[in-house]
């Protein structure tokens, strides 16, 4: 119920699943929609996500030049979603 309320409120388009036991796992699961897109990084559950890390960046390429970022320029995005009460 959790993480259907999170992915929902955030808007959220895509979704990477890390490394989590079989059992979180399993009830989490219920909460993600079946169309939002799902990437696995090592360690996590078996077949939890429609692509793996590897298959990412299997095509990527690596970036040649290191880019300078000013102060002004985001840097993170903090989201809370209230979760522990509505």
């Amino acid at each position: 119920e959790t993480t259907k309320y999170c992915l929902e409120h955030s808007e959220s388009k895509l979704c990477f699943v890390g490394k989590l036991d079989d059992f979180s796992w399993k009830e989490m699961k219920e909460g993600v929609p079946p169309d939002l897109v799902t990437i696995s990084f090592p360690l996590c559950p078996e077949n939890a996500a429609q692509k793996t890390w590897d298959q990412c960046m299997k095509g990527a390429k690596p970036i040649k030049k290191m880019v300078k970022r000013t102060p002004e320029e985001m840097a993170t995005i903090i989201y809370t979603s209230g979760s522990t009460g509505k």
